[in-house]
């Protein structure tokens, strides 16, 4: 990916791959605190952070649903679908 090879011109040689990991580790989790403002949810869930892995294109996660032939939208709609079914999440919808 090329954001690993930007990232490995600026950490010490030997630490790249550890660097490059925390720092895509922050950006998801920083991504889900944005997904749960955004529904307007109290508290980060696992929905959150799997909306956040849908955002980035080029995230394993989303290679490995195209593989099997199931998009980011089929599964951003699922999840809208369980938060509607959701006894305590009635009212939300993902906008």
């Amino acid at each position: 990916m090329a954001d690993d090879r930007r990232c490995d011109r600026r950490v010490a040689p030997g630490r790249a791959p550890q660097a490059c990991r925390a720092r895509r580790g922050r950006q998801a989790l920083e991504q889900s605190l944005r997904e749960t403002v955004r529904l307007g949810d109290g508290e980060l869930g696992v929905e959150h952070l799997l909306l956040a892995l849908l955002r980035d294109g080029d995230s394993r996660a989303v290679q490995c649903l195209e593989r099997l032939r199931i998009s980011p939208a089929m599964v951003e709609d699922e999840i809208g679908r369980m938060r509607l079914a959701a006894p305590d999440r009635g009212d939300q919808r993902i906008a």
